[in-house]
């Protein structure tokens, strides 16, 4: 997933997930995000088959396919942070439970949706706010699994 072009938050996001996957493999605790009707029918499609990054995920709409990501990534939100509409709302001391979840079928399928939402549109406002919110969420993990000497 890794693209020079998708700029330095990209970068942070990949690297703060990469630090978070080591986390939850050493701990055993790979998992499964909630199931969720508001996950982009055709990145479901993706993400049921081969995951192969030589078989693009083409995406006929990208203005829908960005609307159906924002919603599908409010919708695995706890239901403190949930928003009626747009992005979360920009909560992040509480517990993330609910996306605490490594493996082929956790948070990485989130990332699967950003990597092909920007591969098709070239970026937008829309995304890169995205990118933000799944950073910051991810930096809370990292905070609440840091070792209790190192919190701060």
């Amino acid at each position: 997933m890794w693209d020079s072009t998708f700029g330095k938050d990209w970068a942070a996001l990949l690297e703060k997930w990469d630090t978070m996957e080591a986390i939850l493999i050493r701990e055993n605790s790979l998992g499964k995000l909630q199931m969720s009707k508001k996950r982009p029918t055709v990145l479901k499609k993706w993400l049921d088959g081969a995951r192969s990054f030589s078989d693009p995920l083409v995406i006929s709409d990208v203005d829908e396919f960005g609307s159906a990501m924002v919603g599908w990534w409010n919708s695995l939100q706890p239901g403190w942070r949930q928003s009626t509409e747009g992005l979360p709302l920009p909560k992040y001391a509480g517990s993330f439970t609910c996306l605490c979840k490594g493996g082929q079928s956790g948070i990485v399928a989130v990332l699967f949706g950003l990597f092909w939402w920007r591969r098709n549109c070239n970026g937008s406002l829309e995304w890169s706010a995205l990118v933000s919110d799944v950073s910051d969420m991810l930096n809370a993990l990292l905070n609440a699994t840091a070792p209790a000497k190192h919190r701060k």
